[in-house]
């Protein structure tokens, strides 16, 4: 046991006859009447090996060891929660968890008034035919409970599983056996107008296409719902299932269909697992629509299935392989475990990021899982070891790598059922031409007035565009326009976000916690003005809109030639604070900014834009976006001319 003593306050100062902090077995103590005093760390090996902390001792009372003591002490029963946490999830993946909305609505009681549904429609504005997203989440609790009282039953069109609560019956059935009776026993009113019968002002159009699950349709729209849209027109919610439209609607241009879109600012289309969305020529025309009117259209997703379970049951194996090194200290050769699982953490990083395309590859899920095991297992002995820091602060580093293990496999996750939806909004779409239609006079009339206003390509190309980036806003229209056409824009990657964070936020952070061996940095305007731009990107991103986020996480992208700084062990001069203060200005403004003002840069900006959608930087594809429509949302006689013809041209059905 290493024992240090010291006689003077001013020795503490002193890195002469310091003791290094020991392991948790054998830790640096002071005698009697003194107590551990932190002076200063140095790097022993100038690349991957931690901090050593040093301690002198200095008169007076306090707590006598500099070691932890409580680290060992708890390891295991923080390895038995951990175990316990992988057991349990793997054992709850086999059960649906209902989210708490659900459980909170099946404790309400639904009371709807009686009301002339005619009358009614005839005096609410179209506009307003609309639900929110509470109403939403009552009907998917009324519809699950109507299947388990056997009110909606398969038929031999759609021989839905009772007991399946992920995909459930069609928007044909449910119509059919459930909206149909019960708006009919209110008035036969709209169900939206059954629920608010002054109506709500419309500001987001739902899209989908009636051969979906009710349950997966419900779960996507509840998902992606838009942070400031407060009604939904949804065509089988708002308009009389049992009345006939025809004959409250005056002309075409007044039909519920077109006052809806007019009026709404975002658009959602909803994918399924049946057929693509833009196999139905009804959704393929409104969409088209959307776009050349300039509307922000996303997709619509769902969380994957257990996906919490799953990221959780990975954080467990972490936790779990920390605390088992800890226990297996007095067993291993320290120096030797933490190269061996520094090593392994780095081939487990390789393999994730060459394989991270391929989300349901075995290489890539037995990746994620030795990246589990490795990392904590070198942060532990880093931190805990004979030559560790036992500061308090170790918990941060452990805990900041934990969420990135985390993330890691929730980019997984997420990037897989990106693929999956991918795979349904091509399925079955073959064009314009063999686009369905529940009506074949409504196809015809659509195909009619598509060829007399000459927009039949701009049509598939509009299709193109939206099974390409998932989301087309009137930025991301200026963006293409002048970079090309650009990739999936609706996701970004969590890992990517916290990597950039930990190098961004992580020096400042470490300055702070070693201020007595590194004070003149703070000293230095650089390190507050890298640390003012962290907490700026931090919070500017919360607040930004949903469709700027994705942009916003891209630009972290330039903080990887910090990286080689990290390694390279350069924390703490001018030098890194100079460029990352630099780099923080370039990833705060581009991020603020969006796609569409940097594509404007001259020359460097459409590059710095395809590089950012993993686009060739110096190669433009074939085909640029072209203006009007398709390139850009401004006003021209064309677009306005699609407000007129193309509606009053075509009666939609019901």
């Amino acid at each position: 046991m290493a024992v240090c003593e010291g006689e003077r306050r001013e020795l503490c100062r002193d890195l002469d006859g310091d003791c290094i902090g020991g392991s948790l077995h054998d830790p640096c103590e002071c005698a009697d009447g003194y107590f551990p005093w932190q002076v200063g760390a140095h790097n022993t090996s100038g690349l991957f090996y931690p901090h050593i902390v040093h301690f002198t001792c200095c008169p007076g009372p306090s707590q006598n060891e500099c070691g932890d003591s409580l680290t060992h002490t708890s390891a295991f029963p923080v390895f038995a929660i951990a175990l316990l946490g992988i057991l349990l999830s793997t054992f709850l993946m086999r059960f649906r968890i209902p989210p708490l909305w659900q459980l909170l609505s099946r404790r309400r009681r639904l009371l709807w008034a009686q009301v002339d549904g005619t009358s009614l429609h005839r005096e609410v504005p179209m506009g307003r035919w609309c639900v929110t997203k509470r109403d939403l989440q009552d009907f998917r609790v009324l519809v699950q409970q109507a299947v388990a009282k056997g009110d909606i039953q398969p038929t031999a069109l759609d021989p839905f599983d009772p007991t399946d609560f992920t995909i459930g019956p069609n928007m044909h059935t449910v119509t059919e056996q459930y909206i149909k009776p019960v708006t009919d026993a209110c008035g036969k009113a709209s169900w939206a107008l059954m629920q608010h019968p002054h109506g709500l002002q419309c500001d987001l159009f739902i899209t989908h296409c009636w051969v979906e699950g009710v349950y997966e349709f419900l779960d996507k729209v509840l998902a992606s719902w838009p942070l400031m849209a407060k009604a939904a027109y949804i065509c089988f919610l708002s308009n009389p299932q049992n009345l006939d439209i025809g004959e409250l609607i005056a002309s075409p241009e007044e039909s519920p269909f077109a006052k809806a879109l007019h009026v709404a600012h975002h658009i959602l289309v909803v994918p399924n697992r049946s057929a693509s969305i833009y196999s139905r020529i009804w959704c393929v025309y409104e969409a088209f629509l959307a776009y050349a009117w300039g509307k922000q259209i996303y997709t619509a997703w769902s969380f994957p299935q257990n996906l919490w379970l799953r990221v959780l049951r990975v954080g467990a194996v972490y936790v779990a392989s920390a605390s088992l090194t800890v226990l297996a200290m007095p067993w291993v050769e320290h120096e030797l475990y933490s190269y061996a699982s520094l090593l392994l953490t780095l081939i487990s990083m390789n393999l994730w990021n060459c394989f991270y395309s391929r989300p349901n590859s075995l290489v890539l899920r037995v990746a994620i899982v030795f990246a589990a095991i490795s990392c904590p297992g070198h942060l532990a002995v880093t931190f805990f070891g004979e030559r560790g820091d036992k500061e308090q602060h170790n918990g941060i580093g452990l805990i900041v790598c934990w969420f990135a293990i985390c993330a890691m496999e929730f980019d997984r996750l997420m990037l897989a059922d990106a693929h999956q939806q991918s795979k349904q909004l091509q399925k079955g779409f073959k064009g314009l031409s063999g686009a369905r239609s529940s009506r074949e006079e409504d196809k015809d009339r659509i195909l009619a007035a598509l060829s007399e206003s000459g927009h039949e390509k701009d049509v598939e190309e509009v299709v193109e565009v939206l099974m390409r980036m998932n989301v087309t806003t009137p930025e991301l229209r200026e963006a293409a326009a002048r970079s090309g056409p650009l990739g999936d824009a609706s996701k970004f990657s969590c890992s990517l976000v916290l990597g950039s964070c930990i190098f961004w936020l992580g020096s400042p952070v470490l300055l702070l916690m070693y201020d007595v061996e590194h004070a003149e940095g703070l000293r230095s305007p650089l390190f507050w003005i890298v640390a003012v731009e962290c907490v700026a990107a931090f919070l500017g991103f919360l607040l930004l809109p949903n469709e700027r986020k994705p942009f916003a996480a891209r630009c972290q992208q330039l903080w990887a030639p910090m990286l080689v700084v990290h390694l390279l062990d350069r924390f703490w001069t001018w030098h890194y604070y100079a460029v990352s203060a630099v780099v923080g200005f370039l990833v705060l403004s581009m991020g603020f900014v969006g796609p569409g003002r940097v594509a404007q840069i001259p020359c460097l900006g459409p590059a710095v834009v395809r590089v950012l959608f993993g686009r060739p930087p110096w190669r433009r594809s074939l085909q640029i976006a072209r203006s009007g429509s398709l390139g850009s949302t401004r006003t021209s006689p064309e677009t306005d001319a699609l407000h007129e013809t193309p509606v009053q041209s075509i009666r939609p059905s019901a």
